[in-house]
């Protein structure tokens, strides 16, 4: 029974959740570029090139004696002992990593680098049922799961955050097979080999860390990361199939403008934004485009500051002066606009707006910051 339980709470993250953003979205076709990953643990066969020919033209006495040259080593044991658990966790900035599933259809899931800090990474995950922020931990000891956010469909910055109910240890040092340990949502978790060969990437050959845990088994490979999960109980798996490199992600926004009879319309459009780049500047960016591919925001238009607490339904922008630059006999529509755009965007309820800090005053319109928007 124990087992049953963790088991649904484990793959609860893949299977829950096909609620979608507040808005209509429709897909962008995005053409982006595949590099194939470069490790060192890739394991490949090598034929000699030279031809049986060039082989019987050498004369005997040469062929009959080797050079006395010191031999190049295979990788040892040791020096895949020596691996840190940094290189079996990598933050793999700017990529993008494509997960094919088997056995259930949101086994199949991508991973992109959103954010990194020293320690710290921020991976979004997006299974086409639910989009999860992860937040992993990366000692010298351990990798630790310290944050997890299901629907979120937005690119808030959440490294400082924390859901210690749900904190979850993936690997911990040291690096040998049967170390084991425990934590209360994993369960007990032992690494049973250093070397299983897995082929990943369609036709790469790696070596892998193998850790099982209850109902689940995990393969680690350097460089790479995660590479594969089983659940052999219930013949599930994800294998990583394609890695994007050097990607700046498209990131996807509901745009809202009102038409004539100021009912709203929704438009799906994309922005493009790389690993630790801030969201406040690319989404101004966005957002000063010329409609219908932006709001048509002034110039002058800045978001200086975000701020939406993990699962509230209210979020607070501040922005900067440029956004009285908008034309008095204009200005409800395109606060009206800005709000249910970013209300969508962030999955809030509530927005609410200040202007350096302050309440939002053009002279020909006042908002107190400590109350939502209504317009």
């Amino acid at each position: 029974m124990k087992k049953t339980l963790i088991f649904g709470l484990l793959i609860g993250l893949i299977l829950s959740g096909c609620q979608a953003p507040a808005m209509p979205m429709s897909e962008s076709p995005v053409e982006p570029v595949t590099v194939k990953a470069e490790t060192p643990a890739v394991v490949k066969e090598s034929v000699p090139v030279e031809t049986i020919e060039a082989m019987a033209a050498e004369p005997e006495t040469e062929t009959a004696e080797p050079e006395t040259t010191e031999p190049v080593m295979p990788e040892t044991d040791e020096s895949e002992r020596e691996l840190s658990l940094a290189d079996y966790f990598p933050a793999l900035e700017n990529s993008r990593r494509t997960f094919k599933g088997v056995g259930i259809e949101y086994a199949s899931y991508s991973v992109r680098t959103e954010y990194t800090d020293g320690d710290r990474y921020q991976f979004h995950n997006n299974n086409g049922g639910t989009e999860t922020v992860n937040v992993f931990e990366v000692s010298e000891s351990e990798v630790r799961l310290v944050f997890t956010e299901s629907e979120n469909y937005s690119r808030l910055d959440r490294l400082a955050h924390a859901t210690p109910n749900q904190e979850r240890i993936l690997l911990q040092a040291p690096l040998v097979a049967g170390h084991s340990w425990e934590d209360p949502i994993l369960g007990v978790s032992t690494i049973l080999r250093l070397d299983e060969p897995i082929v990943i990437l369609g036709t790469e050959l790696v070596r892998a860390l193998v850790v099982e845990s209850e109902e689940m088994i995990n393969y680690y490979a350097p460089g790479y990361g995660l590479v594969k999960t089983v659940y052999p109980e219930h013949d599930i798996s994800s294998t990583l199939d394609q890695i994007e490199y050097d990607l700046a992600y498209p990131e996807r926004i509901d745009l809202v403008h009102l038409d004539e009879s100021g009912r709203p319309m929704g438009t799906t459009v994309t922005f493009d934004i790389k690993t630790n780049d801030p969201l406040e500047a690319r989404l101004s960016e966005a957002l000063r485009r010329p409609s219908p591919e932006g709001l048509g925001l002034p110039a002058g238009f800045e978001i200086n500051r975000i701020d939406k607490e993990p699962f509230s339904p209210a979020v607070s922008v501040d922005l900067g002066a440029g956004i009285y630059d908008i034309a008095p006999e204009e200005e409800p529509d395109r606060l009206r606009e800005l709000a249910l755009t970013l209300s969508g965007y962030f999955s809030a309820s509530d927005v609410y707006f200040s202007v350096e800090g302050g309440d939002y005053d053009s002279g020909t319109l006042r908002l107190d910051r400590t109350e939502p928007f209504e317009g």
